[in-house]
């Protein structure tokens, strides 16, 4: 205890600490429930959509088919995104790792291989759907002063 203070004093503070600490834990707790909640609603929307759309005697062909994707698509997609995951940060090279054969930080052959071909499709994908203009395409800078001004200065700045 601090000289001069009671003993009152101090338990005033430590209060005052404790209350502090357990306001800032419900603040977190509700700040949890807000961010998990879309969560919580979207797979209890998952789960009753593919409780209707499972049902055998249903004459709806489209609900049955939604049934059989939410059945083995799902799972199918999510273990093929784990492995491809697992594949892309070179989990499947540790045993390389422990025998020596890949050194350091490098790419083991399987992350290598996985990266690649996840990388050159990922790169197709993406000209598909935003092409790089050819070089000889004339673009019109009178109707956006704004960006050529912009990315005149772009290249001014890595020029130098």
């Amino acid at each position: 205890m601090m000289p001069g203070m009671g003993m009152e004093t101090s338990l005033i503070e430590t209060s005052y600490a404790l209350l502090m600490l357990l306001l800032f834990l419900v603040f977190v707790a509700v700040i949890a429930g807000f961010v998990n909640l879309p969560v919580f609603f979207g797979a209890l929307v998952y789960k009753i959509s593919w409780f209707r759309a499972a049902d055998v005697s249903s004459p709806n062909l489209l609900q049955r088919l939604l049934g059989a994707a939410g059945t083995f698509g799902l799972p199918a997609f999510s273990f093929l995104a784990t492995v491809l995951s697992l594949g892309y940060f070179g989990a499947f090279d540790w045993p390389a790792r422990l025998v020596g054969a890949v050194k350091g930080n490098k790419p083991g052959p399987v992350q290598a291989a996985v990266k690649g071909a996840f990388d050159d499709f990922t790169k197709r994908v993406g000209e598909r759907a935003a092409p790089a203009l050819p070089q000889d395409v004339k673009i019109n800078w009178h109707r956006c002063p704004d960006k050529a001004r912009e990315l005149v200065e772009l290249w001014e700045r890595e020029q130098q």
